[in-house]
């Protein structure tokens, strides 16, 4: 389980930052169930307070 969050995390910083050849991020994107070729919206949001990777927000990704 923690690998593959640590996959997902991985991820979704790489296809933020743009750190990887867009036909890898596509390929990895698959098995997220993510077809990237297909229009999506991102929205990145900072707060006041500090946050990590446990809490309800956190949960209930299931990359569809």
């Amino acid at each position: 389980m923690r690998q593959e969050e640590a996959a997902r995390r991985e991820f979704i910083d790489d296809l933020l930052y743009g750190r990887s050849d867009p036909g890898a991020l596509a390929e990895r994107a698959e098995r997220f169930g993510l077809r990237l070729a297909r229009t999506h919206a991102v929205a990145v949001a900072a707060g006041t307070l500090p946050y990590g990777d446990a809490g309800p927000w956190c949960g209930g990704w299931n990359g569809n």
